[in-house]
């Protein structure tokens, strides 16, 4: 069954949540608990009465990025490996959010800042969003930037070597949606936020 609805209905459907789908939790124990991550093994049963296991969650902290904007409209990246993919990719500077920070806000900076040594006269948060509901727990916070500036050295991390370009919005932008490179999905998110956001400025800036 296909059911269609408006864009109330599904404010609406969202707000006022029926749970009566969800899975019911048998089970859940760590098989990884440390700093940097925590695997959990899990047992559901399903309304159906069907039981789920084994099935496993990545538990992360929030996470936040920020498309940091310079006066003449070019956007802050940084250039480091990724084990993971295998090869150094290019990215919006970035991060968890640390038991030092007291917001996704203070954290989005404090990534800018040490990454990079950039900082911006506002940061304005554009949007939250799942990393992957299906097995991370957590968030991630997206933001933009304005009037960014070079102000302090880098202040990385002993296993970090991160380089620092600019580059105009729109030639990132064509360059992502040419396939010319492989962006990461969660800040191809963060830039469709912040293209929303300019778009609503009565004075978008020139590009």
């Amino acid at each position: 069954m296909v059911t269609h609805i408006t864009r109330a209905e599904l404010t609406q459907l969202e707000t006022n949540y029926d749970s009566s789908s969800d899975w019911e939790l048998l089970d859940s124990k760590y098989l990884v608990n440390d700093r940097f991550l925590k695997l959990r093994i899990n047992t559901f049963k399903m309304p159906s009465g069907k039981t789920v296991t084994p099935y496993y969650t990545f538990e992360y902290t929030a996470w936040a990025n920020i498309v940091a904007l310079t006066p003449d409209h070019k956007v802050v990246l940084v250039k480091q490996f990724r084990p993971g993919s295998g090869r150094s990719s290019f990215e919006l500077p970035g991060g968890g959010l640390e038991k030092t920070d007291s917001s996704a806000h203070i954290a989005a900076e404090r990534e800018l800042l040490e990454e990079t040594g950039f900082t911006c006269d506002r940061v304005i948060e554009t949007g939250i969003t799942y990393t992957n509901p299906a097995s991370h727990t957590n968030l991630l916070h997206c933001f933009i930037g304005l009037n960014a500036t070079h102000t302090h050295a880098q202040n990385l991390d002993a296993t970090e070597d991160i380089a620092i370009f600019l580059i105009p919005l729109q030639d990132l932008l064509a360059a992502i949606q040419a396939g010319e490179i492989i962006f990461q999905s969660l800040h191809i998110t963060a830039l469709f936020f912040a293209q929303r956001y300019l778009a609503t400025q009565k004075t978008p800036p020139t590009v």
